[in-house]
């Protein structure tokens, strides 16, 4: 019994591992498709927010 716990503690990292790889990337094209869809409506924020804090 002790071995049979043994070997599922060692292929749980890996498989850890793998959930954390596949949540980055569900994050990641999230991240991308709210960046494509509110790409120009974000760097409008932003250059309006530069000019705010850094008058010419």
């Amino acid at each position: 019994m002790a071995s049979c716990t043994a070997r599922i503690g060692a292929s749980g990292r890996g498989q850890t591992m793998t959930e954390y790889i596949l949540i980055l990337a569900g994050v990641a094209v999230i991240a991308l498709a709210a960046y494509q869809a509110l790409g120009t409506t974000l760097s409008g924020v932003v250059q309006g927010a530069v000019a705010i804090l850094f008058p010419q």
